[in-house]
């Protein structure tokens, strides 16, 4: 498989969760019918059988300082942060950082979205009896036109993703005095923290369940876990397998007496070893339409809700800055 020297086969091995998920939400009209078909029933189970613990946990964490807490902390997982975050740390230079977590964002929400809209997972909410809405109400006010699906929990997703990428930045940066090993456990552990406190936050306000919560994790841990691996090298490994796809053509016209000069010109080689510099010139083109060509593959595979809701503008959020 070619790969920049500095990305294993291991790391590529770890990013394939997050590729899976891509090719899952991009099912075409039969197969996503059948699986959400399949699924919906047991997820609608799950989610109703979790309402009595979700009402528990509010009781026994409801108090006006953690409704104070709640409200402060998800002013940190909304779309406002994220860009105002974007913005801050390339201002600060960090201009390779800023733009790791603009992808990996774009892939979270993306993915998030997608998944909600393909499973139609109900929130506690929706599936709760009329008792035991009236006990949700206590924390959070619902609407019965509130339908945007539950699981995964994007808020969840989104913040462990940031987190954990923050505190790979720190570290990649040298910003963490001490043993490396101790420096990775207290950062990486910090942001496990943070994702965890979000994640409770959800289900104390109601929103979620345990399982939306777990999956919303599963989704950004995995995204990071992927640009882990192949984050800052994608443009290089991305580069050589186009570059190796554009070789293949170039010496397949060159043998069927094609315009073997043509390529050569790409390269601005007139000469000999054209074609390996018209190979590289043709990959760095069409590296810059790359991102527009998945961007549009990914929107034209969008799984269409049951309902109409809110998921497909989060989704979009962030991959016109990608």
């Amino acid at each position: 498989m070619l790969r920049p020297s500095g990305v294993t086969a291991s790391e590529l091995l770890w990013s394939l969760p997050a590729l899976l998920l891509s090719l899952l939400v991009s099912l075409p009209g039969r197969p996503r019918a059948s699986l959400r078909q399949a699924l919906r029933p047991r997820l609608r189970a799950l989610v109703r059988a979790q309402v009595p613990g979700v009402l528990a946990v509010q009781a026994a964490l409801h108090s006006s300082v953690m409704r104070a807490a709640t409200a402060a902390s998800d002013v940190t997982v909304s779309i406002h942060f994220y860009v105002t975050l974007l913005v801050v740390l390339y201002v600060l230079g960090w201009h390779a950082e800023a733009m790791a977590l603009c992808s990996a964002l774009a892939m979270t929400t993306y993915l998030t979205s997608a998944l909600k809209d393909l499973l139609a997972c109900p929130r506690p909410y929706h599936v709760a009896n009329a008792k035991q809405r009236q006990l949700l109400q206590q924390v959070c006010n619902f609407d019965d036109r509130d339908v945007e699906y539950g699981a995964p929990s994007l808020h969840t997703a989104a913040g462990l993703c940031t987190a954990l990428l923050l505190a790979h930045a720190v570290l990649a940066n040298g910003a963490v005095a001490g043993a490396p090993a101790a420096a990775a456990a207290a950062a990486y552990g910090a942001a496990c923290c943070w994702g965890l406190w979000i994640a409770l936050t959800r289900l104390y306000m109601g929103v979620h369940c345990p399982m939306d919560l777990g999956m919303g994790a599963a989704v950004g841990t995995s995204v990071f876990v992927m640009w882990c691996a192949i984050g800052d090298d994608h443009q290089e490994w991305l580069t050589a397998l186009l570059a190796a796809a554009a070789g293949a053509v170039s010496g397949s016209c060159g043998r069927s007496g094609g315009s073997e000069a043509s390529w050569r010109s790409i390269g601005g080689d007139g000469g000999g070893g054209g074609s390996g510099s018209g190979s590289a010139a043709l990959a760095a083109a069409l590296l810059g339409w790359l991102p527009a060509t998945v961007h549009g593959v990914w929107l034209a595979c969008y799984p269409p809700p049951l309902h109409q809701t809110d998921s497909f503008s989060f989704a979009t959020t962030f991959l016109g800055a990608w």
